[in-house]
């Protein structure tokens, strides 16, 4: 830490910084118009040094800000810090020079304070329509140039080329909803600007030399965590492998190899064997790789309380063949970018199975909710717990009612943190497909503990109160189902896991056997006794 920067300072510093991220992310989500930004939350925000490192994010998706640092260097090196003014913005959405695709628009507002740079404010969205070949996504593209308007690392004037200027104009007339994608571009800066007013408020406070210690040490923080959590691990050289099916032109699969090594104090993580870039839509940009790989080593290895910033990855080496799937050349389209990238998550949790098999996370089954939980540290927990098996690929149906094997996987507690229960599901019929990651976590609350936190009730009658009736805990939705649990065996003395709507008692409450796993029939069954 910096002789200039004493404990105390430094606490409030860098949580002010880390909660400026934060507000930036809320601003950028209640400003937008588009309904993908402002429903789905397809964007991110953060706050970056003048040097182009990350400092702090919001709690978004961590696909976009993993490698923004990459972005915002490929705008330095062609617009120097020193040659920026107050006004200017950057801008980059280039899959080849640090963007991702197309519609991901990152925009970079640098921070003055005395007339000199001392960090950015940045933040990305996706953009609903960008013109192209077709509206939103155009799946015959055979090039990038089909997909949309690329924007090159740039620099602009917000009060020249904005508000009316000659690169609104441009942006206005190559899209098929306007008011929309302006609007989402609004809310871009307005969150930049939030972010700018917040780190200008604390050097005014604390001295731009106290901020920008802060700053670094932030980073610093993160990479000793990172190399002191690698250093735990088990060394050696691990193995991993996925695929595509395949590129919608051919049968061949799209296959995926990773090779991670892990050392004394860092990982290293080679993409090569990968199958080449493809015609279609399916490839890569380096951007992506890197943040679904990082993704991956982060919520493996590290703890969820640790800052995902630039020193994160410092410890972190990734190497993507040049004109690989992961890695491609110019002017391959890259729409679905997210398809591969889900593969590398996998792929590299695989290898990563070999070396901590009791900290991996079952994989994501391709969607969204696998890479940004890992990425945010919330799955992370999971290495606290005693195992960590592989939910079952289908589940059964009911000519096939049970499961040989029990499986762990997570499931929500509070904000941040996770536990595990193990479900046996040998004696479950009737199974319906469970196909995403909260699915599978409230059908896991069927396990033993949730058995053991509402067997008492369940086994007892209900006894009045001086406020009434004392609810049962195990109620099921309908009378023609309801829930089968441990604790939920039908006795002379108790029948309180039999259908009963919740509206037969204003005070019912829901416990956990009633997100249980499976429904069996219960028509034999009649309402709780009182």
């Amino acid at each position: 830490m910096s002789a200039s920067l004493n404990p105390i300072d430094y606490a409030v510093i860098s949580q002010a910084l880390i909660a400026a991220a934060r507000e930036m992310g809320v601003k950028l989500i209640r400003s937008a118009y588009s309904t993908i930004l402002r429903e789905a939350r397809d964007g991110s925000a953060g706050l970056m040094d003048r040097h182009g490192n990350t400092v702090a994010q919001a709690e978004l998706i961590p696909m976009q800000l993993g490698p923004i640092g990459e972005t915002l260097r490929a705008c330095l090196k062609r617009h120097p810090v020193e040659t920026l003014k107050e006004g200017d913005f950057l801008i980059n959405n280039d899959p080849f020079e640090g963007g991702q695709h197309i519609p991901d628009v990152f925009i970079f507002t640098p921070i003055f304070v005395a007339g000199r740079v001392v960090g950015f404010g940045a933040s990305v969205a996706h953009h609903l329509d960008l013109g192209g070949g077709a509206p939103g996504l155009n799946i015959h593209a055979s090039d990038v140039y089909q997909e949309g308007i690329r924007f090159p690392p740039s620099k602009y004037s917000f009060a020249n080329d904005w508000n009316g200027g000659s690169f609104e104009r441009l942006v206005t007339a190559n899209v098929r909803v306007p008011d929309l994608t302006i609007g989402d571009f609004n809310a871009q800066f307005a969150a930049n600007a939030i972010g700018v007013l917040r780190v200008k408020q604390l050097c005014k406070r604390y001295g731009t030399d106290k901020v920008e210690a802060a700053m670094t040490e932030m980073q610093d923080y993160s990479e000793r965590r990172v190399r002191a959590a690698i250093a735990q691990a088990p060394k050696g050289t691990f193995y991993g492998e996925d695929a595509i099916d395949d590129d919608g032109i051919t049968d061949d699969p799209l296959v995926i190899k990773a090779k991670v090594t892990i050392a004394d104090d860092s990982v290293e993580i080679d993409f090569e064997g990968t199958c080449p870039q493809v015609k279609r839509n399916l490839n890569c940009p380096y951007s992506s790789t890197l943040s679904a790989a990082l993704s991956c080593v982060k919520s493996v290895l590290t703890s969820p309380d640790i800052p995902y910033n630039e020193g994160m990855a410092r410890p972190i080496r990734i190497k993507v063949p040049y004109g690989s799937l992961l890695n491609p050349r110019p002017p391959a389209p890259v729409r679905a970018r997210m398809i591969p990238a889900y593969r590398v998550f996998n792929a590299v949790m695989k290898a990563m199975a070999q070396a901590l098999p009791d900290k991996v996370i079952a994989t994501g089954y391709d969607c969204t909710t696998a890479s940004a939980i890992s990425a945010s540290g919330a799955t992370a927990s999971i290495s606290k717990s005693s195992a960590a098996a592989t939910v079952p690929r289908r589940p059964p149906t009911a000519a096939t009612p049970s499961i040989r094997r029990s499986a762990t996987v997570p499931t929500r507690r509070s904000n941040r943190s996770t536990s595990t229960t193990t479900f046996s599901a040998s004696s479950v019929t009737n199974w319906r497909p469970i196909r995403s990651a909260w699915a599978r976590a409230a059908a896991a609350q069927a396990s033993s503990a949730a058995a053991r936190s509402c067997a008492t009730t369940c086994n007892s009658r209900s006894t009045p109160t001086a406020s009434g009736w004392r609810p049962r805990a195990c109620w099921a939705a309908s009378p023609a189902s309801a829930v089968t649990a441990a604790c939920c065996v039908p006795t002379a003395r108790s029948r309180s896991c039999a259908a009963r709507p919740p509206s037969a008692s204003p005070r019912a409450t829901w416990s956990r056997c009633s997100w249980a796993a499976a429904r069996a029939s219960a028509a034999s069954r009649s309402g709780p006794t009182r």
